[in-house]
């Protein structure tokens, strides 16, 4: 209980100044303060526990299994290389099916219809000769009846 008291009122103390003087500092004030906490604090964490990180290291475990694992990484790499020799460095490709827009009489909107004149005007797009003729405010033949 003796140090329980005496700790709560330094946080407090902490947040008060805190909530005080810390928006009142500029950003580079703010990251150089914090840049050197992470410092201090990676530093103090180092020397306690130096230790135990040379005890705890994973190379030192892993030196025992050194050649099986380089073993087993040059018969995979080998692999590898015989597979693509076999291959010749052919990949698959797959083509690309070819896009189609519906003519724009059909469209149910008139901004849509006008985009759809621009690009068939302009050669990006094509559109089927027997569509040409349909109403634009033909429902039937619109994308929305279709349930595309």
């Amino acid at each position: 209980m003796e140090f329980f008291l005496p700790s709560i009122l330094l946080i407090i103390l902490a947040i008060g100044l805190s909530v005080a003087f810390v928006p009142r500092l500029s950003p580079f004030v703010l990251v150089l303060g914090s840049v050197m906490c992470i410092a201090i604090a990676g530093y103090n964490h180092y020397t306690l526990f130096s230790g135990e990180y040379n005890v705890m290291n994973w190379i030192e475990s892993a030196r025992g299994f050194a050649p099986i694992l380089l073993t087993g990484l040059v018969i995979v790499l080998a692999g590898g290389y015989l597979l693509m020799m076999i291959q010749g460095g052919k990949t698959p490709t797959l083509q690309m099916p070819s896009m189609t827009i519906p003519p724009p009489e059909t469209a149910t909107n008139v901004l849509t219809q006008n985009i759809g004149e621009g690009l068939k005007n302009a050669g990006m797009a094509v559109s089927n000769s027997q569509n040409r003729n349909r109403n634009q405010n033909n429902l039937n033949a619109s994308l929305l009846s279709k349930h595309i």
